[in-house]
């Protein structure tokens, strides 16, 4: 059955990774060439996937899932998230600061490279899909107003 996938990130023009339903991560040497899966140790949708360098990335996905590599993607660690909601979106400024969003406007935080991480206020309850930095301290998240 096919998977749709939903999430891309590079590290650098040849090493990419791109993650979607089922808990499927895929991993590329040569700029999509070609492709290998990556065991991610969970069952369900991973939506957001962003690396910092070749070896050091983050997955979010469904009910609050955050996993965690630091030797490219051949294995990954869950990371408590503290929340429930689906997350859809990551990003890391560095290795160690990093912040992922989604469902009811939640944004979490992390300084110590995804091992903790913790609530910040958003000021909505709309789903946020995505969140990008120009510098450690100029960020946006976007997403969708949720219908009435």
């Amino acid at each position: 059955m096919p998977v749709t996938l939903t999430g891309v990130s590079f590290a650098d023009p040849t090493h990419l990774w791109a993650v979607g339903g089922s808990g499927t991560i895929l991993a590329s040497t040569d700029g999509g060439a070609t492709w290998r899966p990556s065991v991610s140790g969970v069952d369900r949708a991973l939506t957001g996937v962003r690396f910092a360098s070749v070896s050091q990335g983050w997955v979010v996905g469904l009910n609050g899932t955050i996993l965690a590599t630091h030797d490219g993607g051949n294995t990954w660690q869950k990371r408590e998230s503290g929340v429930t909601a689906s997350l859809a979106g990551v990003y890391f400024t560095d290795p160690g600061r990093g912040w992922a969003v989604g469902g009811g406007g939640v944004i979490l935080a992390t300084l110590d490279g995804g091992a903790t991480w913790w609530k910040r206020q958003s000021g909505t309850g709309d789903s946020l899909t995505e969140i990008r930095f120009s510098d450690a301290k100029h960020g946006v998240a976007v997403g969708a107003k949720a219908r009435s």
